[in-house]
């Protein structure tokens, strides 16, 4: 399902992610993967009912979920409910983790719109080799939206061999 959002087929994407879900319905990837669907079709509220209220970050794959939800409600106007969930993200970026690696620093970071931060541990995964960004899926993942206007974003994708996202 992941694959097909990247390439901007939604209606596979959700046939997959659904398929998925019919064989194991607690997989924190398939909600995931289904508020990415969601977010990146504009549907914000299906965002907010797929996330669960979600409020807490988990570091790993399921970090994205409590993501979309915040930038869904913001998009839905939820001041109140995104700044308690924009605190929880400080409160882990706060904290000296080991399992919290670049990747997942440089979502949370632009996730709470700090584009210094986000890109320094972006471009630290450059330097690195991080197998994430040199995946191909980087350009056009969402979580990343808020940085596609700053110039520093075409830079590293520059960097990584990448061209912007056609959506």
């Amino acid at each position: 399902g992941y694959l097909y959002l990247v390439l901007g087929k939604y209606q596979e994407s959700r046939t997959e992610i659904g398929k998925s879900m019919e064989l194991d319905s607690m997989a924190v990837f398939n909600d995931g993967n289904l508020a990415a669907l969601f977010y990146v079709q504009g549907r914000y509220d299906s965002v907010a009912t797929v996330s669960h209220g979600a409020t807490r970050i988990h570091v790993g794959f399921g970090m994205q979920i409590p993501l979309f939800r915040l930038a869904a409600l913001r998009k839905l106007g939820d001041g109140a409910r995104a700044n308690a969930l924009e605190d929880s993200i400080a409160n882990v970026l706060r904290e000296p983790r080991r399992d919290l690696d670049g990747s997942g620093r440089a979502m949370l970071y632009a996730a709470t719109n700090k584009p210094d931060s986000a890109f320094y541990w972006l471009n630290h995964m450059v330097d690195v080799k991080s197998g994430f960004l040199f995946s191909g899926g980087i350009p056009c993942y969402s979580l990343f939206a808020s940085l596609y206007n700053d110039p520093r974003w075409d830079a590293l994708l520059k960097r990584i061999n990448a061209v912007r996202c056609q959506r």
